[in-house]
């Protein structure tokens, strides 16, 4: 199927391919952007050894992009598809793949261009991810059937979304969409109930507010500095829809298409209100990254933009 939405964005990240990895991951840790890849690679690789201790597994990365966390779980030892309908993507994949991975398999068998909707992979799958997706998606269920169909039941999928709960306590023009639409009252609701989607309790904040304190004093040589970035990031084109999400929401998504919603785990956390990240985004993306841990906990639901949902697979 194709539509306006999906030409947009298959333009978008063709044309940023060849800049994605240095966006997304702030390889030289300039901050200048929040490093959103880097990110959700360290939770990814958390969340397989939570809830895979000690194993190698087949893996779909769906949206695979650059392919950098495919290639990193790579590393890791594990066995990683990537699926990309941008082809300069793919093409970055298979070269690096290849550079680095030889031995292991074709560059193009590992990494595909194809819809995530409707695709094919050989033999059955651990588990998947799909970072940076589903909000560009028009369709829930489509995607994650075809995630389904290739995984045995207990597999894994992680799948990220833009967290709407954020909404209700950001204070800007998000909140006053929700306000304007008579939607901010259910989203409160909501987060009065956000305490059974985290894998750690609310007893836990305290000290991991400490640690993430210790981290942040670390952080203040970016406070003396007032340099704006040159990269302002990627810039989404106006036709693009971002869609947003709820745990509960994505409970019942996930119900619909036989997956069982485990926890979820916030990042791009706002330690301070958003109207702060503008004049000095160095050190605000700094204390983001210092205070992640707090995003496997329900404070998470009231700081974080996005939130990574992790899913099992039951039984067919």
């Amino acid at each position: 199927m194709t539509s306006q939405q999906k030409d947009l964005v298959r333009t978008l990240f063709s044309q940023e391919a060849a800049r994605w990895t240095d966006w997304a991951y702030d390889p030289d840790e300039s901050f200048d952007v929040y490093p959103t890849g880097k990110a959700r690679l360290a939770i990814i690789r958390k969340e397989l050894a939570r809830m895979k201790p000690g194993r190698a597994l087949r893996l779909i990365d769906a949206g695979c992009g650059s392919g950098d966390i495919s290639l990193a779980l790579e590393g890791d030892g594990h066995e990683v598809y990537g699926l990309d309908f941008a082809p300069n993507m793919i093409d970055i994949c298979r070269q690096r793949f290849a550079q680095t991975y030889s031995d292991r398999g074709k560059a193009d068998e590992r990494f595909r261009v194809a819809d995530v909707e409707d695709f094919t992979l050989p033999g059955r799958f651990d588990g998947g991810f799909a970072v940076g997706l589903l909000e560009y998606l028009e369709r829930d269920q489509p995607f994650l059937a075809a995630m389904g169909k290739h995984m045995a039941p207990g597999g894994l999928l992680m799948v990220e979304c833009r967290n709407r709960l954020f909404n209700a306590v950001s204070g800007n023009r998000f909140t006053v969409g929700e306000a304007d639409a008579g939607e901010l009252q259910g989203l409160t609701v909501e987060l009065a109930d956000v305490a059974r989607f985290s894998p750690r309790p609310e007893s836990d904040i305290p000290a991991l507010m400490a640690e993430a304190s210790a981290r942040m004093a670390s952080t203040q040589p970016f406070a003396a500095d007032a340099t704006q970035p040159s990269d302002p990031g990627i810039q989404f084109p106006s036709g693009v829809t971002r869609r947003m999400f709820t745990p509960a929401e994505m409970e019942r998504i996930a119900a619909e298409a036989g997956f069982s919603l485990r926890h979820v785990i916030y990042y791009h956390l706002h330690i301070l209100p958003t109207r702060f990240e503008k004049p000095f985004p160095r050190y605000y993306n700094a204390l983001s990254m210092a205070a992640q841990p707090l995003g496997e906990t329900p404070a998470g639901a009231y700081l974080g933009t996005c939130f990574l949902s992790v899913l099992e697979k039951l039984p067919d």
